[in-house]
């Protein structure tokens, strides 16, 4: 907010009975509703799903399993919390469920062994808008990674993708139609998907290499990172593959939700750090139309 003067260090992830990777989210996801966080924080060897007030700090406990759990997010009506929790090496899908403060394991799948999986668990978790689904990333041995999909009443798992590639960055358009990022080699690209009748749509170019893509429904654009062997910049394209440069600079692009402001990582020289930077790009994307 405006009135952020300082930064404070809720928890360090460290000396953790599993590691957790990279490409996991371990931070969390505001409410819209109140002034809380959901996050984890790091308790002894393990991680606790946790609830932290914007207003004095306080934090407050709402499991206390010994697992290392990570990629938290919250259903659009506030009501679910789901997670991964990772015990023995075997990391499965969990909900919270913030109404009645029950916690229940949502998939009961293969092993990583069983899988042939080269890397462990599930990640990137997204909520459907009406929140009855659940999409993951699971990595499935022989197929690499696979875009999956659990119904939260009743558990059941069904693949979304199951060709040789590695399929992850899920997104939801609508309830019917996902989007994510595939590379079955170095070149990746944008797929949309129906997942009722299957109809697919890429958003591609030859002359590019799509990172990060970040589905924006108001603007109905996807911002996304354009990895090339000069640099880094970012570009916008909509549903017809009409592709736009946004900024031949940063990436990793999250507009605001009116799509006038955008906040992107930019690398100042060579060796400093990824900064945050933010900038008005009303003047170069309209609402509804990309130039």
């Amino acid at each position: 907010s405006k009135s952020l003067k300082e930064t404070t260090v809720i928890s360090k992830m460290s000396d953790l009975k599993y590691s957790i990777p990279n490409w996991k989210s371990k931070i969390g996801q505001w409410f819209d509703t109140n002034g809380n966080f959901v996050t984890v924080i790091q308790d002894d060897q393990y991680t606790q799903l946790s609830l932290v007030s914007t207003e004095n700090l306080e934090i407050k406990n709402i499991t206390d399993s010994p697992t290392v759990k990570s990629n938290v997010i919250l259903s659009s009506d506030e009501e679910l919390i789901a997670y991964t929790s990772n015990f023995d090496g075997r990391e499965e899908i969990w909900i919270y469920d913030l109404v009645t403060e029950e916690n229940y394991q949502l998939t009961f799948t293969k092993s990583d062994i069983e899988r042939g999986a080269s890397f462990s668990g599930k990640w990137g978790l997204a909520f459907s808008p009406l929140g009855s689904k659940i999409l993951f990333v699971q990595d499935n041995g022989v197929t690499r990674g696979d875009i999956m999909m659990v119904d939260i009443d009743n558990g059941d798992v069904i693949p979304i993708t199951s060709e040789i590639a590695w399929d992850v960055q899920p997104n939801w358009i609508n309830d019917t139609t996902i989007s994510y990022t595939t590379h079955p080699g170095d070149y990746r690209y944008i797929v949309v998907k129906n997942i009722e009748n299957g109809q697919l749509k890429t958003i591609t170019s030859s002359e590019m290499n799509i990172w990060n893509p970040f589905w924006h429904s108001r603007t109905e654009t996807f911002y996304f990172d354009d990895q090339k062997d000069d640099g880094e910049g970012i570009m916008v394209a909509n549903m017809n593959s009409k592709f736009s440069t946004l900024f031949n600079y940063g990436n990793s692009a999250v507009p605001s939700p009116s799509g006038k402001y955008v906040a992107y990582f930019k690398r100042i020289g060579e060796t400093a750090p990824m900064d945050i930077w933010m900038e008005d790009v009303s003047d170069i994307v309209s609402k509804k139309v990309i130039p």
